[in-house]
């Protein structure tokens, strides 16, 4: 049966997720050392938070796509 669990893509999006967020820890902490920021390292960390909220944010939707079509089988049985 084609299709995909919800094992197959927490293994897709795990690792997405976790290279996002050391990526955003790492930026993190340089911005708060409290050096000097350049507008390219805030525009980078931007770009980050903005690629780790859209990956959270499909991952969120295919799952409540997939409850939403489950709960309907469900009622028609």
């Amino acid at each position: 049966m084609p299709g995909l669990s919800l094992g197959e893509l927490f293994d897709n999006v795990s690792p997405v997720m976790e290279a996002s967020e050391l990526e955003l820890r790492d930026n993190m902490s340089v911005i708060a050392k409290g050096d000097e920021v350049s507008n390219t390292d805030l525009l980078m960390y931007q770009y980050q938070l903005g690629i780790n909220s859209l990956t959270a944010s499909i991952a969120s939707s295919v799952c409540k796509e997939r409850l939403d079509t489950l709960k309907a089988v469900v009622q028609k049985f």
